[in-house]
């Protein structure tokens, strides 16, 4: 994963020393609601949240997007929703710029739209923030759309923040929930290799989602 100390990876826009945010746009992927509570945000969504507002206060990135559509019956996206718990969470960030992208139900549309948005801006590259087991599938799904990544995970930054963080950020790592997704982005990234556009997966992932 990417130590955001050193910088992007890719050439940033100055050609000479950058200044201010090290990234101009940070992507938040979802990570869902919990089934037995609607509208409640999985740990995994509720960490890549928290990860996210750590960068931002500490002015590492010039603006956040979440991304994230209506899944399992929700009145409101994925994305709206982790703004909402952002804005809970750090108060002080009511003036950033936040957007949203509330229309996807997979990786591939998260790349999709947030790539039509970032064209208006002329921009091809970004932070991309999700959990580990999550990231290299994300990163090669958004340089598909032409956008080049750096990506973090959210069990990183986190850690770092205080002692109970960690203590939650290894106490995911190590659990059941994680080992599972571990073999699910194994099969998925299996399956990427045999469906290139998506669809399959796509379609897969609105049942599951419970799309509407």
């Amino acid at each position: 994963m990417k130590n955001l100390e050193s910088g992007p990876s890719f050439q940033p826009d100055q050609e000479t020393e950058p200044k201010g945010p090290l990234y101009k746009t940070a992507i938040v992927l979802g990570g869902g609601f919990r089934k037995d509570k609607l509208e409640v945000l999985t740990m995994e969504s509720k960490m890549r949240t928290l990860a996210a507002g750590i960068l931002a206060q500490e002015g590492k990135i010039g603006r956040l997007i979440f991304t994230g559509g209506k899944t399992s019956g929700s009145e409101i996206s994925e994305a709206q929703a982790m703004k909402d718990y952002l804005l809970e969470k750090f108060p002080n960030l009511a003036d950033f710029q936040i957007g949203t992208e509330g229309e996807s139900f997979d990786t591939i549309e998260n790349a999709r739209n947030v790539a039509k948005q970032m064209a208006d801006t002329g921009e091809s590259s970004a932070l991309l923030l999700s959990n580990a087991t999550h990231i290299p599938r994300s990163q090669e799904t958004f340089e598909r759309f032409g956008i080049e990544t750096d990506g973090i995970s959210a069990e990183e930054l986190i850690g770092e923040r205080s002692p109970a963080h960690q203590r939650l950020a290894e106490s995911y790592q190590s659990s059941a929930r994680n080992k599972k997704q571990i073999v699910i982005e194994s099969i998925l990234r299996g399956v990427a290799k045999v469906d290139p556009d998506g669809k399959l997966i796509s379609q897969l992932a609105r049942t599951l989602r419970g799309g509407k």
